[in-house]
This record gives C-alpha cells, structure tokens and sequence, in this order.
C-alpha cells in the first residue's frame, strides 16, 4: 500500500468569521485542520498547532484515537478541525455482510468525539460519488438516502421509475445485474468542528467509532493474490497462519471469511512539524483470527493485540488491515 503524501495547502482559516454551511453526507481518519469552501472540506496545514501524540487503537468493532495538541505559540489560534472518513463503497459487501454498524442512522459508524473530556456535537459533510463525480444533489433531488447500504436507499430506488433513474445509470451510480436497481455510488463523510488552541497549551481531543467493515471469501488461492500481498502487505508467515486456521474448518467448509477495514493516517501530517509520540494497536479480537497489515517494528503485546510506535513520525500511507477468521456457522 503506498499512497503518495496528500498536497499540503498553505492557508490559515479564519474561523472566527467562518459562517458554517454543509449538506449531510457519509464514510474513517486521522484529524486534520480543514476550511470550508467551494464543493466542500479542504484539508489545510496548521501552521502554529502541532500534534504532540497520537495514540491509535483499530480493531474490526472499534476505532479509537487519543491526541495531544499543542500550540507552539504565544498566541490562541482556532482552526476548523476534520475528521475524513474512508469511503463506503457497496461493492465491498456484496459478498459478505458486515457492513457498517447502524446502516439506517445519518450518524450509522456512532462517531463520538470529546475535548478535554467534554462532548462535541461535530457537524458533518456528507458526499455521494461516481466516477470520481458528485452525484449528491441529484440523489437529494430524487428523494434517494445518500446512504448506499441502507434500506431506505433501496426502497426509494424502487419506487421511482426508470426513466428518472437514467440519469444516473448513465454516471455510473446504480447497478442493475437484472430487473432490481442497486446503489453503486460510494459515500465520503468528514465531521468536523472549529477548535480554539490556546497558547503554549495542549488541548487533548479523543474520537471513538465502529468502523465500517467490509469483506470477502478466502480461500487458498487467496494466499497468492496480489491484491491481499499489495493492500495488506500478506507474507509467508501470516500465509502459513491462514493455511493452518484453514485446516479447522468443517470438512464440508472451505471458505474463511474476511473482515477489512483502513484508516486515513496522511492527514496527520498537515500538521506544524512530524506527529511526536505515535503509537497504533491492531487488535484481531480472537487468538484464532490472522491478521495482517502494512507496516514496520510489529510488536505482538497480548494474544489479539500488536503494537506499532513511532517518534517524530510523518505518515505517508493509510492503514489498511486484514482479519482473517472462521465463518460463523452457528446459524447454519
């Protein structure tokens, strides 16, 4: 996985004349300092506020991060603060279920945010892309949830006929395999908040989440592809690990199951200066699960949990984690 660093802008905001204006929208990330313009969020370099510490901990039910902040100067500064969120894109759960957490909430990943201990109502700006196109407004128009994995998509999608529908068949945001039409547009959500920094302080912001979780079939050809080994960075060692949680299926089984997730750590780096004190812990939940993700100094610290640090850190990439597990055959 090597996603080049995002283009760093070089302006500062000036929140306190901001009038805050957003759409309702939905997607997971680092914190970054953002402004709102023209077609949404843009990320932007803080230049007096620096990120201190980032404790990170990922699992496949549960996000959560802990920062310090600090400003570097002798004066109080407030920027808008953004929270980006991985894309959903439907196509990740046509095959195995997981989905995200609370599909018919406009809050559905439970997104919760607390500085120094106090809770924060974020706002939040919510996006429906095709093609790289923003098709928002014209979902909105046809009264279609922006949603793609919820039931009320689905149910608007077939109460409306298909004439009105062409528009967006023509741009690539629906999918119809037969007589049934389908959302296929991704959706990008960033919650967000303007941020007073005092001067020469740290001001400590804490997110909590359930990730949106999408998956597939493994199977032993899956140890050789390429796109396992170049997302998740799949080696022989957790190849061996899968081999051998393969061999306690059921003799009429043969599919694991897995459960993937990332999370955006570039935007870390806009910023003043390398993120202090970073330390990620990938947890798989289960002493059985295999796990596997891109990264350097792995450190196993519990039988579900391994550990990352890093000083003076400037990410470059996106987390992107593996668990690999045993179907649930209970209700079979």
């Amino acid at each position: 996985m090597e996603t080049p660093t995002p283009e760093k802008a070089m302006r500062r905001i000036a929140i306190l004349s901001l009038v805050l204006a957003c759409s309702s929208q939905a997607a997971h990330a680092n914190d970054s300092t953002a402004e709102v313009g023209a077609g949404g969020l843009i990320l932007v370099q803080a230049d007096a506020v620096a990120m201190a510490k980032e404790d990170l901990y990922v699992s496949p039910s549960r996000v959560k991060v802990d920062y310090v902040f600090h400003n570097n100067t002798d004066k109080d500064a407030t920027y808008l603060v953004a929270f980006p969120m991985p894309d959903i894109d439907p196509q990740d759960y046509a095959e195995v279920g997981n989905g995200v957490p609370v599909p018919n909430s406009d809050n559905f990943l439970d997104f919760k945010v607390t500085v120094d201990g106090k809770d924060v109502v974020p706002s939040v700006e919510i996006k429906a892309l095709s093609a790289g196109l923003d098709v928002t407004d014209k979902l909105t128009a046809l009264g279609i949830p922006l949603n793609p994995l919820s039931e009320a998509a689905a149910a608007a999608l077939k109460a409306i006929p298909a004439d009105k529908l062409k528009e967006l068949r023509l741009l690539g945001a629906l999918y119809s395999p037969d007589e049934s039409t389908y959302p296929f547009w991704r959706l990008h959500e960033t919650y967000y908040w303007p941020q007073t920094f005092p001067a020469n302080a740290d001001v400590h912001v804490t997110h909590t989440y359930k990730p949106a979780v999408g998956g597939t079939f493994f199977t032993k050809e899956s140890t050789s592809d390429s796109y396992f080994k170049d997302r998740y960075c799949l080696d022989d060692g957790t190849v061996k690990a899968a081999s051998e949680l393969m061999k306690q299926l059921p003799n009429e089984e043969t599919l694991l199951i897995t459960k993937q997730f990332s999370y955006i750590l570039t935007t870390g780096a806009n910023w003043m200066g390398p993120i202090g004190d970073f330390r990620l812990v990938v947890d798989k939940e289960d002493p059985k699960n295999v796990v596997s993700f891109c990264e350097t100094g792995v450190k196993k610290i519990a039988p579900t949990q391994f550990e990352v640090t890093k000083k003076d850190f400037y990410p470059e990439k996106e987390l992107n984690v593996m668990v690999i597990t045993l179907p649930d055959v209970s209700n079979q």
